[in-house]
């Protein structure tokens, strides 16, 4: 009894009330920050793929800096906590190696613009059309006719060779068709020409 007797409570619990009244209000500020600049850029029609590389990286920061005031408060010293985070992206930063490929081929994809989002695509080594369903930070989503998605890594995408077939309002396609020898030439040119002219 003696021993509780001389905590001081107040000044215990005054720091983590107010550690934890930070965090909670913190919090919802930024998730109503980041749900208000997504609002914005959808109305400037701003690339998919950036928005989601801004919003997500803005998202990291205002954390980090939630998180550095709160340990402040807690009086815990700020120069340990960001040296240990340092410390721990190192470390991540050399077991993800692979990953942090496909995060800079996901960057260089939004700045360079190969292809946006709604584009059809075709990728070398694999065959038929795919249409870009979404840009994340270290994958490429597409969706082929079947409406199969394909999830791909931003570094296969980076370093393929793409042909993109929305850049031009026109673009050429070439059909093959089969017929024996004995039909007529003049019925068969027709027909495909009436087919052909059925298609948008």
């Amino acid at each position: 009894p003696d021993f509780w007797a001389k905590i001081d409570w107040s000044a215990l619990l005054k720091p983590l009330a107010l550690g934890l009244v930070t965090f909670v209000v913190g919090y919802y500020i930024i998730r109503i920050f980041i749900r208000f600049l997504d609002k914005i850029l959808k109305k400037q029609g701003v690339n998919r793929g950036l928005t989601h590389f801004l919003l997500v990286g803005l998202k990291g920061i205002l954390y980090f800096f939630l998180v550095t005031i709160v340990a402040g408060n807690l009086g815990i010293k700020t120069n340990s906590l960001v040296a240990l985070i340092g410390t721990l992206g190192i470390a991540i930063g050399l077991a993800l190696q692979g990953s942090l490929s496909d995060l800079a081929s996901g960057i260089l994809l939004v700045l360079v613009q190969p292809f946006q989002v709604g584009d059809l695509i075709s990728i070398q080594d694999r065959e038929g059309l795919y249409q870009v369903f979404e840009i994340r930070l270290f994958q490429t989503i597409s969706v082929d006719y079947k409406g199969f998605h394909y999830i791909l890594p931003n570094k296969t995408m980076m370093s393929s060779a793409l042909v993109n077939l929305s850049q031009e309002p026109l673009v050429g396609a070439q059909i093959q068709v089969v017929v024996d020898m004995d039909q007529d030439i003049d019925r068969v040119m027709e027909v495909a020409r009436t087919a052909m002219e059925e298609v948008d």
